[in-house]
């Protein structure tokens, strides 16, 4: 009987009886090792930890429930302090301190980062490689950002994003 790995379909050998021509499953130790974590409760921070891009994931008021060390270092931001802040607050788009707030300004209708979080949000689609320009205010004045986002949403109703530098 032949044994495969029931997550990543690797050959892991035979066993008896030989004879027979069928296949059973199993889980390799490569496969187990990246999986026990999750089976044993990985926060969501842990769960980022393992993509190498920035990448966040946000609930459905676009408030940030986790990102990686990656997407806080990327935006200068300690990974702790981002927990609960809008996104726009997060990446400190120059809107989001207007008076209406993060998502509420005649500005917020054009974000490509806002419109594919809300979109993935709403229709559960997955969006890859949607360009988008982050509007900063720094000292020296306006910086505009150019990002690449893709979008996933998760079982439990979050988005996860996934940030690549755009230029």
């Amino acid at each position: 009987m032949k044994i495969v790995c029931s997550y990543c379909r690797k050959d892991m050998g035979e066993k008896e009886p030989l004879s027979w021509g069928e296949t059973t499953h199993s889980i390799c130790d490569e496969c187990r090792a990246y999986y026990e974590p999750q089976w044993q409760g990985m926060t969501w921070c842990d769960f980022l930890e393992g993509i190498d891009r920035p990448a966040v994931i946000v609930d459905r008021d676009a408030r940030l429930r986790a990102c990686n060390a990656a997407a806080a270092k990327m935006l200068g931001r300690e990974a702790e302090d981002a927990r609960g802040l809008l996104g726009g607050e997060f990446m400190e788009c120059k809107w989001a301190r207007l008076p209406e707030g993060c998502g509420q300004t005649v500005h917020c209708a054009a974000c490509a980062v806002r419109r594919t979080v809300m979109d993935t949000l709403a229709t559960g689609q997955a969006h890859k490689n949607v360009p988008a320009v982050l509007n900063r205010q720094d000292a020296s004045g306006p910086a505009d950002v150019k990002l690449i986002i893709s979008t996933s949403l998760s079982a439990d109703g979050l988005v996860r994003i996934v940030v690549e530098d755009g230029k």
